[in-house]
């Protein structure tokens, strides 16, 4: 199924894109966001918030890769029934 690998390059793609926004705001000069720190907590919320995003979007290519079918046809109830 060619959604799989494209969804997955498309999260790893955002994951690498996230880290290097992380980076980029841990090495920034931190006398810009001194004077306000509710903008740098901000900062930190947002980095969090696309941090569990993109491990959320892994963990459905992953789960679509094992079994790509369940987009059609829903989760199979592991003990046999649906």
């Amino acid at each position: 199924m060619q959604l799989v690998p494209g969804l997955k390059t498309a999260v790893e793609d955002l994951h690498g894109t996230l880290v290097a926004v992380e980076r980029a705001a841990t090495n920034a000069n931190a006398t810009l966001l001194e004077s306000n720190a509710a903008a740098q907590e901000d900062l930190r919320n947002a980095l969090y918030e696309f941090t569990r995003a993109a491990r959320s979007l892994r963990v459905l290519t992953d789960a679509l890769e094992r079994q790509p079918s369940s987009l059609i046809r829903g989760k199979t109830d592991p003990s046999g029934g649906k």
